[in-house]
């Protein structure tokens, strides 16, 4: 699945001529094109497209017309159809997981108990605090606070600073 930018001619594909990201493709390693798909109505380009577990899914973010990633869509490409999900401000990196997560859990406890949203692999920074959280679990019923985002709370949170167990 790739992004391109744009064609000023009318497009053989799409049949169109469409601006940079309005269009998504999906090819096979041959380089050869099996489909596209414009960007949802209101939305000047896609990006942050994404492949979920499930390979009839994908997410994505929707562009307006100033460049920001304002929405996150959820893409059937069976189907063709977009679904928008959430609307917000700066919204960018969507990931998507249908089902279980491959990562295993510990015995009684959910993946998200264990901050386990790390499936596949992309970060190192998760798996440390999925060991803190599987200890702090075994001692503590609850929980008072928590922290959830992007890249802020991510490298903001010093796994080895929660103590107490």
């Amino acid at each position: 699945m790739f992004l391109d930018f744009g064609s000023s001619s009318v497009s053989s594909l799409t049949g169109t001529s469409y601006g940079i990201h309005q269009y998504a493709f999906i090819s096979d390693f041959s380089g050869k094109t099996l489909s596209w798909y414009k960007c949802p109505e209101g939305e000047a380009s896609w990006d942050y497209m994404r492949w979920s577990n499930v390979p009839r899914f994908a997410v994505a973010c929707g562009s307006n017309d100033a460049g920001e990633p304002h929405a996150i869509y959820l893409m059937d490409l069976a189907n063709r159809i977009s679904t928008k999900l959430v609307e917000g401000v700066s919204l960018a990196y969507p990931s998507l997981w249908v089902g279980q997560a491959v990562t295993g859990g510990a015995e009684g406890l959910s993946l998200d108990s264990l901050g386990q949203y790390n499936d596949p692999p992309l970060s190192s920074v998760e798996a440390g605090l999925s060991i803190k959280l599987h200890g702090f679990w075994q001692v503590h019923n609850d929980l008072e606070i928590a922290v959830v985002g992007d890249s802020r709370p991510a490298y903001g949170v010093d796994p080895t600073r929660i103590t107490g167990f």
